[in-house]
């Protein structure tokens, strides 16, 4: 599972609130709790789940790109940094799928929730694999919508296209 550790501070450089920023101050108001937008971090999971079927393994989300472990500005830029991505080797799916004694060859069918670069990152790591996505999931793969609320890379999205 990758981790997002998000500022409490989510105004970005575009002058927007992201979606973090909002599902953060909903989440605290569902608690009682102030947003003074004080210091603090806020980790967002981003799980990927390994399901066995009868007609084989089905993975649903991918996570982040393999690529960004170590240093993800390397490969998402400032975005890395606005959001706060820390990731580390072990939380790589293919190696969590190898920790619970799979091999990746053995994954036939990955499903993406949606092409965001936390749940699309390592479709290419499963070539063998039929993909799944929603209808709407796929212009946006041709076409993506600007950055606002829909952060993903054309590389991690080609793969199901």
């Amino acid at each position: 599972m990758n981790n997002w550790s998000v500022p409490s501070r989510e105004e970005t450089r575009y002058g927007r609130e992201t979606d973090v920023g909002l599902a953060r101050r909903q989440l605290h108001a569902r608690r009682g709790h102030h947003d003074d937008r004080g210091p603090g971090q806020l980790t967002i999971p981003s799980p990927c789940y390994l399901i066995e079927h009868d007609r084989g393994l089905l993975l649903f989300d991918t996570g982040l790109t393999p690529e960004a472990v170590g240093d993800p500005r390397r490969v998402f830029g400032e975005l890395a940094e606005e959001v706060g991505i820390k990731f580390t080797e072990e939380q790589r799916v293919d190696c969590q799928i190898e920790a619970l004694g799979y091999r990746t060859d053995q994954v036939t069918h990955v499903v993406a929730s949606h092409v965001h670069l936390d749940h699309s990152g390592g479709l290419r790591l499963f070539p063998d694999a039929k993909f799944f996505a929603g209808a709407g999931e796929l212009p946006y793969a041709f076409w993506p919508a600007p950055v606002r609320g829909r952060p993903s890379r054309v590389k991690d999205r080609s793969a199901v296209a």
